[in-house]
Parts: C-alpha cells; sequence; structure tokens
C-alpha cells in the first residue's frame, strides 16, 4: 500500500514537474522571441543643405549704346541688348566665397568686374573684350594695410582710357567719417599701384533712394508687411514710365516678400491688444538711433 502510494505521489510531482518546465520553456521561448522580433531603427533625421537664394537687390545699372545695358547684384549679372524688353544672365568666372563688388563696361564689349573675397581678404579683376562671353581674372595685389580696413562691398572703377584704370575703396571708418584708397593701373588691370589713401567728414548722410544712367532710374522702395514686421528693400529699374526689371529679380524679390511675410507671422512679439503700446527692440521709435 505504502508503495502503491509513493507511486502515485511520484506520478503526481513528475506531471507537475513537467507543466512547470514546459510553461518556463514557453516562457523562455517568448522572452528570447522578443530579440528574433525585427527592430526598426530610427535613422537619424537628414540634414537637409541650406539653400541660399541669390539677392533680388540690384546694386547698380549702367546703360551702353542705343539699346544695350547691364544691372548686378551681389552675385549676378544682368544684361539687355533690347533697351530691357529681355535679359540674359552672364556668367563671370567667380568662386563661391567670391561676391561682385562692381562692374563697369568702357562699351557694348569690353567691361571689367571687381570680385570680393572677404573672407579670404582677397581682390580679383575679370575683364571682358567680347561683351561678356569670356573673361579672364587677374589678381590684385593690396597692401596688407588697407586690405584690413577695406569694405569689399563698395568698390568702384574709374575708367580713363588707353587702358588706364583708377580702382576705388571705400573703408571701414565711424560713422562720423568717410574713408577712401585709391589705387591705380596703367595696363589694364595686370598690375596695381597705391596712389592715396584719404579720411574726411562725412558731409551727407543720406541714402539715395534713385540712381541714374541714361534714361535708366534704379528705385529701391521698402515696404512691411505689419506694424515694423516682414520688411524688405525691393529694387526697380525704369525706363521712363516703363519698368524694365529683369524678370528673374521680380521672382526673388517675390520670394523675399514671402519668406518675410512669413517670418512676421512667426514673430514672438504678437501685436499690442487694443491699444497704442509700442515696442522698441533697443532701438528708437522712429529712428535707429539707440
Amino acid at each position: 500500500m505504502k508503495n502503491v502510494r509513493l507511486l502515485i505521489t511520484l506520478f503526481v510531482l513528475s506531471l507537475i514537474f513537467s507543466g512547470f518546465s514546459a510553461n518556463a520553456q514557453k516562457s523562455n521561448e517568448n522572452l528570447f522571441g522578443i530579440f528574433n522580433l525585427p527592430i526598426a531603427l530610427q535613422s537619424p533625421p537628414s540634414v537637409e543643405k541650406q539653400t541660399v537664394l541669390p539677392s533680388p537687390q540690384i546694386k547698380d545699372i549702367q546703360v551702353f549704346g542705343e539699346q544695350s545695358g547691364l544691372a548686378y547684384t551681389r552675385d549676378t549679372l544682368f544684361r539687355t541688348d533690347t533697351g530691357g524688353a529681355t535679359w540674359r544672365e552672364i556668367a563671370l568666372p567667380r568662386s563661391f566665397s567670391e561676391t561682385i563688388s562692381t562692374i563697369s563696361f568702357s562699351d557694348e564689349n569690353i567691361g571689367w568686374a571687381i570680385l570680393a573675397d572677404e573672407q579670404n581678404a582677397h581682390l580679383e579683376i575679370a575683364k571682358t573684350n567680347d561683351g561678356g562671353n569670356s573673361w579672364t581674372k587677374t589678381p590684385i595685389r593690396l597692401r596688407n594695410e588697407d586690405l584690413s580696413v577695406a569694405d569689399f562691398g563698395n568698390i568702384y572703377i574709374g575708367i580713363l582710357g588707353n587702358g588706364d584704370l583708377n580702382l576705388f575703396i571705400s573703408t571701414t571708418t565711424s560713422s562720423n567719417f568717410a574713408g577712401i584708397i585709391i589705387y591705380e593701373t596703367k595696363d589694364g588691370g595686370q598690375t596695381w599701384k597705391f596712389s592715396q589713401r584719404s579720411v574726411e567728414i562725412r558731409r551727407n548722410d543720406d541714402a539715395s533712394a534713385e540712381q541714374r544712367s541714361g534714361s535708366w532710374i534704379l528705385k529701391t522702395e521698402g515696404n512691411c508687411t505689419g506694424a515694423k514686421t516682414g520688411c524688405v528693400q525691393e529694387t526697380k529699374i525704369f525706363d521712363g514710365a516703363n519698368e524694365i526689371t529683369p524678370s528673374q529679380i521680380k521672382n526673388l524679390a517675390r520670394l523675399e516678400k514671402e519668406n518675410a511675410q512669413l517670418e512676421a507671422q512667426n514673430s514672438v512679439f504678437a501685436r499690442p491688444p487694443n491699444g497704442s503700446t509700442r515696442i522698441s527692440l533697443n532701438r528708437g521709435f522712429d529712428k535707429c538711433t539707440a
């Protein structure tokens, strides 16, 4: 009898143990099965390259010939031979770090462009003899003391004839003074010689909203989306009453306006509620003199 009870007890224990082993094995399978599941690793967000749009601000214009003329921004040169009815972009031998300081033509074929690399304090002069179809590029060697104060965005060419040129370089000074450095060349820009450097009291600090060349007028207009928010400047070319601004410039100006409107809408500065409260960001209310 005792043997029977012992056998029954052992049988029951074996059933319990086998059930426990099966559950444990199933649990282990589920546990390790987790690691067999495909894991979707989240890839790091892709960094999109910031695309910098060309500038829509026309720096200057020039009329030469009956129907020919040019307009240029800090990075693009446009030419027309139809009196402004149509424009085409002229390719310049400009590197990525260079901007256009100034361009001047003596006639429909011969012209010069000053290309400035402000980051590396370097200037180059590009010359064309075929109206901009091809260019030759030559470095301009300036004195170190002149490079250290040169305003690379404000440089002008004086065409004297017979290959003689003058280079007028504005210098960075205090607001009460205006500085200029003059270099000259007598071989079409191959070599340059320092001429003079001067600093004078600024006589007139009013920036003109109009520039003229022949019958063309370059006008600068400013407008804001809101109260001193979303403000942009727009440059337009007129021949008499007719606007002849290059269509490429118009498209860029439109994009700039749209971006300014979005920035104004997303601005953290809300309009004053039901009142005439004026908000000044470290500036005077009516003049930027703070």
